[in-house]
Protein backbone atom coordinates (compact mmCIF):
# COMPACT_ATOMS: atom_id res chain seq x y z
CA UNK A 1 0.00 0.00 0.00
CA UNK A 2 1.47 3.34 -0.99
CA UNK A 3 1.88 6.15 1.53
CA UNK A 4 -0.91 8.13 -0.13
CA UNK A 5 -3.27 5.16 0.19
CA UNK A 6 -2.27 4.64 3.82
CA UNK A 7 -2.89 8.32 4.53
CA UNK A 8 -6.34 8.12 3.01
CA UNK A 9 -7.17 4.93 4.93
CA UNK A 10 -6.19 6.67 8.16
CA UNK A 11 -8.37 9.64 7.22
CA UNK A 12 -11.51 7.61 6.63
CA UNK A 13 -10.84 5.62 9.83
CA UNK A 14 -13.60 3.07 10.26
CA UNK A 15 -12.76 2.41 13.92
CA UNK A 16 -16.09 3.74 15.19
CA UNK A 17 -17.95 1.66 12.60
CA UNK A 18 -16.00 -1.42 13.72
CA UNK A 19 -17.05 -0.76 17.31
CA UNK A 20 -20.68 -0.28 16.25
CA UNK A 21 -20.55 -3.55 14.33
CA UNK A 22 -19.71 -5.34 17.59
CA UNK A 23 -22.95 -3.99 19.06
CA UNK A 24 -24.92 -5.62 16.25
CA UNK A 25 -22.90 -8.86 16.50
CA UNK A 26 -22.02 -9.21 20.22
CA UNK A 27 -19.88 -12.31 19.58
CA UNK A 28 -17.52 -10.29 17.34
CA UNK A 29 -14.41 -8.55 18.65
CA UNK A 30 -13.32 -5.12 17.46
CA UNK A 31 -10.24 -6.69 15.87
CA UNK A 32 -12.51 -9.05 13.89
CA UNK A 33 -14.56 -6.08 12.72
CA UNK A 34 -11.38 -4.24 11.75
CA UNK A 35 -10.34 -7.29 9.71
CA UNK A 36 -13.58 -7.00 7.76
CA UNK A 37 -12.92 -3.33 7.02
CA UNK A 38 -9.27 -3.90 6.11
CA UNK A 39 -10.24 -6.70 3.74
CA UNK A 40 -12.94 -4.54 2.15
CA UNK A 41 -10.44 -1.72 1.70
CA UNK A 42 -7.95 -4.06 0.03
CA UNK A 43 -10.66 -5.39 -2.30
CA UNK A 44 -12.08 -1.99 -3.21
CA UNK A 45 -9.06 0.33 -3.32
CA UNK A 46 -8.44 -0.37 -7.01
CA UNK A 47 -11.88 1.12 -7.70
CA UNK A 48 -10.51 4.60 -6.98
CA UNK A 49 -9.80 4.88 -10.71
CA UNK A 50 -13.57 5.32 -11.14
CA UNK A 51 -14.47 8.73 -9.67
CA UNK A 52 -11.73 8.66 -6.99
CA UNK A 53 -11.81 7.68 -3.34
CA UNK A 54 -15.51 8.42 -2.96
CA UNK A 55 -16.23 5.19 -4.86
CA UNK A 56 -14.08 3.20 -2.43
CA UNK A 57 -15.75 4.88 0.54
CA UNK A 58 -19.21 4.14 -0.89
CA UNK A 59 -18.41 0.46 -1.48
CA UNK A 60 -17.04 0.11 2.04
CA UNK A 61 -20.17 1.71 3.50
CA UNK A 62 -22.32 -0.66 1.47
CA UNK A 63 -20.34 -3.58 2.87
CA UNK A 64 -20.78 -2.22 6.39
CA UNK A 65 -24.55 -2.13 5.89
CA UNK A 66 -24.53 -5.69 4.58
CA UNK A 67 -22.46 -6.94 7.53
CA UNK A 68 -24.95 -5.35 9.92
CA UNK A 69 -27.83 -7.29 8.37
CA UNK A 70 -26.07 -10.59 7.64
CA UNK A 71 -26.72 -13.52 9.96
CA UNK A 72 -23.97 -14.62 12.31
CA UNK A 73 -23.00 -17.73 10.33
CA UNK A 74 -22.40 -15.67 7.15
CA UNK A 75 -20.22 -13.13 8.94
CA UNK A 76 -18.29 -15.88 10.72
CA UNK A 77 -17.70 -17.63 7.39
CA UNK A 78 -16.43 -14.38 5.85
CA UNK A 79 -14.09 -13.82 8.82
CA UNK A 80 -12.80 -17.40 8.59
CA UNK A 81 -12.07 -16.88 4.90
CA UNK A 82 -10.21 -13.62 5.58
CA UNK A 83 -8.22 -15.20 8.42
CA UNK A 84 -7.26 -18.22 6.32
CA UNK A 85 -6.25 -15.97 3.43
CA UNK A 86 -4.06 -13.88 5.75
CA UNK A 87 -2.71 -16.86 7.70
CA UNK A 88 -4.31 -15.73 10.98
CA UNK A 89 -5.41 -18.33 13.53
CA UNK A 90 -8.76 -17.84 15.24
Amino acid sequence: MSEKDKWYYDCINFESDAINLTFVHPWMTVSDANLLFEDAFERFQHMKKYHGWKTVWTLMNMSYGIWQREPEDHVRARLDLIKSKNGINS
